[in-house]
């Protein structure tokens, strides 16, 4: 039988990080069998509408992934949606209400797809109410009292500023807590509901909406590589037993030159070196694992990388330097990244070609310079 841990790599065998598709793992059959017979018949006879649909991927990698109490909520909205035809639009609330915006992590957000469930505009209504002013970055408050934490190093590799460079790192990211418009403002509250849909105890047992994003209990120090790997879910703590104790996972898409930074230990504990300040939250390090692995096991993860990559080899920033998530994560867009990839290398063509005709240009000859 298949384990779900098979997703993610382990830090004791790095070496062997597979470069095929991690959504060619096979599936938890012990959980597929637990699942309720209802909504096990749901997706097994659902029939895509087109060959990008990607419904059955994302509810059945939810689900598989999902903490117990997200999963209740994922079961009830399954059999809900089916009811009424929109088991796509379900699957794509989940997608571009969660997915999405937390692999991505900057720019203008995309939007939102809008769940079936019966009580949406309640719940969005409801978190509106809660909705007041965007947050603040506390960029250099945080940092002091994250390193005093963390006793001025990184936790997965324990260097110190002495030996590496080391980044304050956000668990849920702090563009989830920022707007310049009203629009804007809205599909963050769209994310936020379907986020909290999905892990209920972020709210039930963390009171943590938007304005706790500064909270130290979403915040550690850790060395600019695992940073950037950690942002772009390659790299995810999974918790043990052991009440802050966590395995650390890396995905396909983990490079291979940052792998000198993890630790030689199959596991890390976060220990608070000043009591003053709260430990990384279990709950919120739940939830980017989660994520983590419902990205790489659906294949969204390796398709939103291939996008960004393309998007930044391009064209894809606006004038601010940040990406323009609306027309880069759309629906269709995540269907087509082959059709993308080739465009791609259309245009770099297309400059080299531009390039050559510019040099020849240069090299005729011109009129005489007078000095």
């Amino acid at each position: 039988m298949a384990d779900s841990s098979q997703s993610f790599t382990s830090i004791s065998s790095i070496s062997s990080i597979s470069s095929s598709p991690l959504s060619e793992i096979p599936i938890s059959e012990i959980l597929f069998w637990s699942m309720p017979s209802d909504t096990r018949d749901i997706l097994r006879g659902y029939k895509e509408i087109n060959e990008c649909d990607r419904t059955k991927d994302i509810l059945w990698n939810a689900y598989q992934y999902l903490p117990d109490d997200g999963r209740m909520n994922l079961d009830e909205d399954i059999i809900d949606a089916a009811a009424t035809d929109s088991l796509y639009q379900l699957a794509y609330s989940i997608a571009e209400g969660v997915l999405k915006p937390l692999k991505v992590h900057g720019g203008r957000t995309a939007p939102v797809t809008p769940s079936p469930r019966r009580n949406l505009a309640d719940s969005l209504e409801d978190l509106a109410s809660l909705t007041d002013q965007p947050m603040q970055r506390q960029q250099a408050e945080l940092k002091v009292a994250a390193m005093a934490r963390d006793g001025g190093k990184c936790v997965i590799c324990g260097e110190t500023e002495l030996d590496a460079v080391l980044e304050t790192a956000y668990i849920v990211p702090f563009a989830l807590a920022t707007w310049d418009s009203n629009i804007e403002r809205d599909r963050k509250i769209s994310v936020w509901d379907n986020m909290l849909r999905c892990f209920p105890s972020l709210k039930e047992e963390l009171n943590f909406y938007y304005q706790q994003i500064n909270n130290l209990q979403n915040i550690m120090m850790l060395q600019m590589n695992l940073h950037y790997e950690f942002r772009r879910f390659h790299l995810a703590f999974e918790e043990t037993a052991t009440l802050n104790e966590y395995r650390i996972r890396t995905s396909a898409g983990f490079r291979r030159t940052h792998s000198p930074y993890l630790p030689a230990t199959p596991t890390i504990v976060l220990t608070a070196h000043d009591g003053r300040f709260p430990l990384p939250s279990p709950e919120l390090l739940r939830l980017h694992c989660a994520v983590t692995k419902i990205l790489h096991a659906s294949g969204m993860a390796e398709q939103i990388d291939q996008l960004l990559d393309d998007n930044d080899a391009i064209e894809g920033k606006a004038p601010n330097g940040s990406t323009d998530l609306t027309a880069l994560l759309s629906v269709s867009k995540i269907g087509m990244v082959p059709s993308i990839r080739h465009n791609k290398q259309l245009k770099m063509e297309d400059l080299k070609t531009s390039a050559i005709t510019e040099e020849s240009k240069e090299n005729q000859p011109g009129p005489s310079s007078v000095y």
